[in-house]
């Protein structure tokens, strides 16, 4: 299943996002990973667990078309 991670803010606009194949174990939180490094990237001066408590950022997941079909 292809699925997405995204943070997004508490007015609902996504920072940061990845996507990718869940088939086992494990791959979910890897695209999560993928998606809190590129909040980082994106916003050096943030921090993506400080910020979900004090600016309600929200890590959320779900199911995405996959590229290409």
């Amino acid at each position: 299943m292809w699925m997405y991670a995204e943070i997004v803010d508490s007015s609902g606009t996504v920072l940061a996002r990845a996507e990718g194949e869940v088939a086992e174990e494990g791959d979910l939180s890897a695209i999560a990973s993928r998606a809190i490094a590129r909040f980082r990237a994106e916003h050096s001066g943030r921090s993506f667990f400080a910020d979900a408590r004090t600016a309600g950022l929200t890590l959320r997941a779900g199911a995405a078309d996959k590229p290409n079909t």
